[in-house]
């Protein structure tokens, strides 16, 4: 959209947005989103939680110059009784945040208005890691973080996921049938899909993974700076990725692996304290593979009892 600007100096395009917006004309929540991140404040003063929680008293400051960018006919709306973001404001300022960090796309546009259960980790995930990314982007752009931003691959994995979803497949399907060269992916964005497979039943897990990215790409120094020296190296991203994912995996272990929205399912542990011994049964008529592995391990255990009265 082209902005204008008349004789008096005013910007008619934010003349335009502010007017639909106190007008009640209605705009959908990835328009808004779009038009909300511009209205973002300096990250210097916003404060990540490490549950992804955006009305914390550290951000008082950040949530009040975020409001106050917006028309006086809005703010009552974006504001509770106790001072806090309402509902609608919480909703305003997370969508704008993943907008500023992951762009239009997609995945995003599926994030910010659909009401799908099966995303809830993977938008809690993006959400958390979103102002880290949305900084990052903003160091990128004034030059003084070196451009191996990874956002539009993380958006790329999110949307094959849920494509793998409605199509009734399997992620471990997918990356077995897929070789590295003949992917519709490229290599980053594919990983992301393996790691948010392997971890899709803990956003913090995700979120973690995406940070400590950011924070490794800005241990790479300034390219400015680096200039200085002679010559400047881009990092690649692929090995900074595989880099962070080696350090989490070192700090947290390696997950099972299992399907973004398959139902979690307990452990052996919790299985034997909390389900009748009998649903063991309705398990294995229920998974044949499951039952014929357990017949070959019973016959193998009768066979070895066997040899030993022997």
């Amino acid at each position: 959209m082209i902005s204008r600007f008349t004789d008096a100096g005013i910007d008619t395009n934010r003349e335009a947005v502010a007017s639909n917006e106190g007008g009640g004309l209605g705009m959908s929540a990835l328009e808004q989103a779009r038009v909300d991140a511009d209205r973002l404040p300096d990250f210097g003063s916003f404060v990540p939680s490490e549950n992804g929680e955006l009305n914390t008293p550290a951000n008082r400051g950040f949530i009040r110059d975020f409001v106050g960018s917006m028309p006086t006919t809005v703010q009552a709306q974006m504001v509770g009784a106790d001072g806090q973001l309402s509902q609608d404001g919480v909703r305003r300022l997370r969508n704008a945040l993943l907008y500023g960090a992951y762009g239009n796309s997609p995945a995003l546009s599926r994030m910010v208005e659909s009401t799908d259960a099966g995303l809830k980790n993977m938008v809690n995930a993006m959400m958390q890691a979103a102002p880290a990314i949305a900084k990052a982007k903003n160091h990128i752009k004034d030059g003084a973080m070196h451009d191996a931003d990874i956002s539009s691959d993380i958006a790329a994995a999110v949307e094959k996921i849920n494509e793998i979803h409605e199509s009734g497949g399997s992620v471990a399907d997918y990356l077995a049938q897929h070789g590295m060269f003949e992917d519709d992916l490229p290599p980053v964005a594919r990983e992301l899909v393996r790691f948010f497979d392997e971890h899709r039943r803990s956003a913090k897990a995700i979120s973690t993974l995406l940070k400590n990215y950011y924070d490794l790409l800005a241990a790479q120094g300034n390219p400015a700076e680096a200039d200085m020296f002679g010559g400047v190296r881009t990092p690649d991203k692929q090995q900074l990725l595989q880099e962070s994912i080696k350090n989490y995996e070192q700090q947290h272990g390696r997950q099972e692996q299992r399907g973004i929205f398959d139902r979690a399912e307990p452990t052996a542990a919790t299985q034997s304290e909390q389900r009748p011994a009998g649903n063991l049964f309705q398990t294995l008529n229920r998974n044949p593979k499951a039952a014929a592995l357990m017949k070959q391990a019973l016959a193998k255990t009768q066979a070895e009892l066997e040899n030993g009265k022997e």
